[in-house]
């Protein structure tokens, strides 16, 4: 019996200019980010692949996953010296992001947020969350 290894390939997921204007509109907003050098991406991965699931759950998964990613120089010195970053992610199925910018399309402009921002400014509160979390640690 053979041994076959199952990796996953990861693309980009939106294009670098949809992200940069989500990215600045919410780092504008939000100090934390602007201080530590933050970084918004997506990536889609493809089946199949193990990891934090859009239900919470870690496992394999054979659909499609789009990961909302924010990193940031870590809030420590130290640690900002030798280069660490910390990133926050959240997954959710493609075809259940699809169907948002789908329905979206079909509300009144003054009432639409794009899903990716809906997506990205959950991911930044917790983002920030954290990044104070790790500057309030004491040695």
């Amino acid at each position: 019996m053979t041994s076959r290894t199952m990796t996953s390939q990861l693309e980009p997921y939106l294009s670098d200019s949809e992200v940069g204007s989500v990215a600045t509109k919410i780092i504008d907003e939000e100090p934390w980010l602007q201080r530590y050098n933050s970084d918004f991406v997506t990536t889609r991965i493809d089946p199949p692949w193990h990891g934090q699931l859009p239900d919470g759950r870690t496992g394999w998964t054979r659909y499609p996953v789009v990961q909302f990613v924010i990193v940031s120089d870590h809030p420590r010195p130290l640690q900002r010296k030798y280069g660490a970053r910390h990133g926050t992610v959240a997954a959710v199925w493609e075809k259940a992001y699809e169907d948002s910018v789908k329905e979206s399309r079909h509300l009144v402009m003054g009432d639409r947020v794009a899903p990716a921002e809906r997506i990205f400014r959950a991911v930044a509160a917790k983002h920030i969350e954290e990044l104070e979390s790790l500057a309030s640690i004491m040695n």
